[in-house]
């Protein structure tokens, strides 16, 4: 028969243990009583040292002053990436800790409520990436569905998106817009993109029979392979003989 014990240590040993580690090293921090996990002073101390948000109190995600403190604080590598995801409900639906997360990192829209990822105030500072890199554009995947269907946002955030993804995420009366079609298939960026998938997979049908549209499309094929569009455009062009020789000198090697 095998005993199993287990050891339960007594208040004194854990007060002990408290005073001679340096607590807000991650490795300790973690093994905290409650109390001491809800400490913001020493929650803000173990984040500057890269401690997980899941080992702070619950109560602290709750916790307004908490969490804008976090939020100005520099240097400090919770302040980017998780502040929002571990906030309460109700700070994820207060916008001025919306905002001030958004703009420390505009992919933090993701985490804002439904109702603050309809505001357009805070949905033009998540996709306008103001380092002219184009990583955000593609934020619109998480604002509504009435801002999807914006096309003065819909074209910031094609402008600003190297992935290329901005446009599949428009509403479908803006997926038939022939100017918003244009913007996304001439961005700096398709060209280049490593996706390897077709705007026009996303286009309407009216689209996908326009000329200068699939085209356009054929010309600026990510690294110069327009047979990712040729799968995608109407039949009615695809039976075209005149337009299909057209569309044959972009199968040309350079």
């Amino acid at each position: 028969m095998t005993l199993k014990f287990q050891y339960k240590p007594s208040e004194q040993v854990k007060k002990d243990f408290e005073n001679c580690f340096d607590i807000t090293e991650p490795h300790v921090f973690k093994n905290l009583k409650e109390s001491l996990r809800a400490d913001k002073k020493i929650a803000m101390a173990a984040f500057r040292k890269g401690v997980s948000p899941e080992y702070v109190s619950e109560k602290l995600w709750d916790d307004r002053d908490f969490i804008l403190s976090l939020l100005n604080t520099p240097r400090c590598p919770i302040t980017i990436l998780d502040c929002l995801k571990f906030a309460s409900k109700t700070l994820r639906d207060d916008k001025e800790v919306v905002l001030k997360a958004v703009n420390n990192y505009p992919s933090n829209i993701r985490f804002a409520s439904e109702r603050l990822r309809a505001d357009k105030e805070i949905v033009l500072i998540a996709i306008d990436d103001l380092t002219g890199d184009g990583f955000y554009g593609c934020n619109i995947e998480f604002a509504s569905m009435e801002l999807r269907d914006d096309k003065e946002i819909v074209m910031i955030a094609i402008e600003n998106d190297q992935s290329c993804s901005a446009f599949s995420f428009a509403s479908k009366r803006l997926r038939a817009d022939k100017e918003v079609f244009l913007a996304a298939i001439n961005a700096y960026w398709y060209p280049w993109s490593s996706r390897q998938q077709s705007i026009l997979l996303h286009a309407s049908s009216e689209l996908r029979a326009d000329k200068e549209s699939v085209l356009a499309a054929m010309k600026n094929s990510p690294f110069n392979s327009p047979s990712v569009e040729l799968k995608y455009i109407s039949n009615e062009l695809s039976n075209d003989p005149e337009f299909m020789k057209k569309v044959k000198k972009y199968f040309e090697p350079f």
